[in-house]
């Protein structure tokens, strides 16, 4: 049975992009994905958002490309419930 990465719940499950659509692509350039329910899903999304603003000094919602790498540390963290950033962002 699938459960959510973050919270392992079973209900609205979706796929979520590690490398954001919009800059990357969907399909073979941009395959790694994980599943998430959809609360866990709008809350990491609100975070790479909020990053990718902060970085790139942009109004929240305006993207900003980090490399791969950026985005695979905030996806790690957040997994790994690294509290400084769940409270910080959520």
């Amino acid at each position: 049975m699938r459960r959510c990465s973050k919270c392992e719940g079973e209900t609205r499950l979706e796929e979520h992009h590690f490398y954001p659509k919009v800059h990357y692509g969907n399909g073979h350039r941009n395959p790694h994905t994980i599943t998430l329910c959809h609360e866990c899903h709008i809350k990491i999304e609100t975070i790479i958002l909020s990053v990718e603003s902060f970085i790139g000094y942009l109004k929240f919602g305006q993207r900003y490309k980090m490399d791969k790498e950026s985005y695979n540390r905030i996806h790690r963290n957040w997994l790994k419930e690294s509290k400084l950033l769940y409270l910080q962002f959520s």
